[in-house]
């Protein structure tokens, strides 16, 4: 695995897809994992997950051309957990003691009320979270309720330095302003920023202008990445794949940028997903990811899923089945294969194209 993996490494260097300096990180981190698996620094199983991601809903105002889970389109057979659903889990989040919590969607704004509901209870237990949002519904009276909670940053998506081509790629007039302005009063509260954008064709040549404008809205960490080609990238991918002269030019303008703002912003290029999945399937499993109908993935980009929350409590499912997820052949099987982002077009299921994968259970 290890070795496959270096030659794997070696070869998108030389093809340009990722830097040297890229390369040297992954190594080690594939040194220190390794190292913790040999030396049994952690056990071979969590008996909890450490962090969790709750995607509050699948719907969504907008309708990226990128979008991985294809949020926004109304999905076959999905009914969404209730509010009282939520709630229940967030106790049980408590109870087993998680550390940090993703809110996401969909845009998970469109439940605010039942995001601080579920953030007010985590925050008794000293809960960090990461709230992932497109911004447009973001207001003075939203983050007056949020104040108080511990935030590792709020993550806003902006995919250009202009209007024109940030509500192209949105596919919604005048999201850009209200990103924009969701952006300021997040930095001007006192909040960790972090500014995402998602590279397509479209927007690909606007990068450097768009980190300009991540720092002067005060942004602490500015990520960016192609997008993976599952769910809607991978139906656009004419739109959504990027070449090798399009890397080539994405790592060079991190490079000048990062060091432009080395001392007032971190700027981020995102794993590949292939290499990700690699990467994660060295330690033990760590993170929960529940989706707005109930179901339970260990890993937004696979396509398997371990249970569902309106059959069985979250640690149960954790305990039975997702904290052992890398024991599976057929999980063991895909991530062997998916590479590179690349592949995860040629491999099947498509993840959020066709039927989830049921591991261990019957839906």
């Amino acid at each position: 695995m290890v070795y496959e993996f270096q030659t794997l490494l070696n070869d998108l260097v030389e093809e340009g897809f990722i830097t040297c300096a890229d390369k040297y990180l992954i190594e080690e981190y594939v040194k220190r994992a390794k190292s913790y698996v040999d030396k049994r620094v952690l056990p071979p199983f969590f008996n909890k997950p450490l962090g969790v991601q709750l995607e509050i809903t699948e719907k969504c105002n907008m309708k990226c051309i990128f979008c991985y889970n294809r949020s926004g389109e109304p999905t076959p057979r999905c009914t969404e957990l209730k509010d009282s659903e939520w709630i229940s889990l967030a106790h049980e989040l408590v109870n087993l003691g998680i550390y940090e919590c993703v809110i996401s969607g969909g845009e998970p704004l469109l439940r605010k009320d039942l995001v601080i509901k579920v953030m007010s209870i985590l925050s008794e237990n000293d809960v960090r979270f990461i709230l992932i949002t497109n911004g447009f519904f973001f207001d003075q009276e939203f983050l007056s309720k949020i104040m108080d909670f511990d935030f590792t940053w709020i993550q806003v998506s902006i995919d250009a330095g202009t209007p024109e081509l940030h509500d192209y790629v949105r596919g919604l007039r005048g999201s850009w302003y209200r990103a924009v302005k969701a952006a300021k009063m997040v930095h001007d509260a006192g909040i960790p920023l972090c500014i995402a954008t998602t590279l397509v064709k479209a927007n690909l040549k606007s990068l450097p202008e768009t980190i300009d404008m991540a720092c002067a809205l005060g942004a602490d960490r500015f990520i960016t990445g192609e997008a993976n080609l599952v769910g809607r990238a991978a139906i656009h991918t004419d739109s959504c794949s990027l070449g090798k002269s399009d890397i080539k030019f994405v790592n060079k303008v991190l490079e000048e940028k990062r060091e432009e703002y080395r001392f007032c912003m971190e700027v981020v290029k995102a794993v590949d997903p292939g290499i990700h999945l690699n990467l994660a399937a060295l330690l033990p499993p760590r993170v929960a990811l529940i989706r707005p109908d109930g179901r339970v993935k260990v890993d937004c980009i696979l396509p398997f899923v371990f249970g569902n929350i309106k059959r069985e409590s979250l640690g149960e499912i954790w305990e039975k089945r997702a904290s052992k997820a890398w024991h599976y052949r057929e999980v063991r099987e895909y991530i062997r294969k998916a590479r590179t982002n690349y592949d995860l077009l040629r491999l099947k299921p498509i993840p959020y194209v066709d039927e989830d994968v049921f591991i261990g259970y019957e839906d």
